[in-house]
């Protein structure tokens, strides 16, 4: 429900959130799961949230929890939705989010990340059928660990993501359909659409795409918002805005454009988290 708040009085309790059987569907809505421990000698097996139901997750934080996977769908039938959600700083042996295998994702206004990488911190999503990613943000600030992955002969379709550390394949037949306005950083094997755009890191691992840390800009989770004067802003035609909303609710598009990634950038401005966006604008 609304604002439900799920954390165990101690990070070392184990604990699985949700077992989900075949039948009927499954929706978590402005759900807060944080501080879980779900043993990590699971391996692929299991996850904190393991559903072979259709699954959709909307408005919600998955953060800080440590895990196999955070989500694992093994049904070939089964649907996995995300929107306006954070998927944060979590600690997995494997990537936090395993879609359906063979079947369909759908992932929409959120972001994906870590401020605070380790070699166990995958924060990022497995891609193991057919998948639409539109308007995400995806950010780890040392490109060492992949944010995507995609594996077999499935249509991938990316649109307005931003994509702030390594992404790659497991397969040489894996199909990518960029549908453009995405901004990566490296070689992700996405930029095969001329509104693509190529970001990189500098000598210092530093983007020049910049972002604010992660804080309360407004909506139900927390986000990271571009600063102004970025290639971010702006770089979406009317035309081409597929969503209606960003991750915290906020109407797109704003001034005839919509911005890259989960968030609009618009009234957040007068907030201290965004103070450098302020003086910058």
């Amino acid at each position: 429900g609304d604002n439900t708040i799920l954390q165990p009085a101690s990070s070392d309790i184990e604990a699985r959130l949700l077992f989900a059987t075949e039948s009927g569907a499954v929706t978590l809505d402005g759900l807060t799961v944080q501080n879980f421990y779900f043993p990590l000698e699971y391996n692929t097996v299991y996850g904190l949230i393991h559903s072979e139901a259709d699954l959709s997750i909307y408005n919600s934080t998955l953060r800080d929890n440590k895990a196999s996977h955070l989500i694992i769908m093994p049904s070939a039938s089964s649907t996995l939705i995300i929107d306006k959600s954070l998927i944060w700083n979590n600690t997995n042996n494997h990537e936090a989010i395993m879609t359906p295998l063979e079947g369909y994702a759908k992932v929409t206004n959120s972001t994906f990340g870590t401020d605070t990488p380790t070699n166990t911190a995958y924060n990022g999503i497995f891609l193991r059928g057919e998948a639409d990613l539109w308007f995400n943000t995806f950010y780890e600030p040392t490109n060492t660990v992949r944010l995507i992955k995609y594996e077999g002969d499935f249509p991938f379709r990316l649109k307005g993501n931003l994509i702030l550390g390594s992404c790659g394949s497991n397969s040489t037949y894996t199909q990518i359909n960029s549908l453009g306005y995405n901004i990566t950083i490296g070689v992700c094997g996405l930029l095969n659409h001329p509104t693509d755009i190529q970001a990189y890191y500098d000598n210092e691992n530093l983007t020049n795409i910049p972002m604010t840390d992660l804080g309360d800009n407004g909506g139900q989770t927390l986000t990271i918002i571009p600063l102004v004067n970025n290639e971010v802003i702006d770089a979406i035609p009317v035309e081409e805005c597929n969503v209606t909303e960003d991750q915290r609710g906020v109407v797109r598009p704003v001034n005839g454009f919509c911005d890259v990634g989960a968030v609009e950038l618009t009234d957040i401005l007068n907030t201290p988290t965004n103070l450098q966006a302020i003086v910058d604008y």
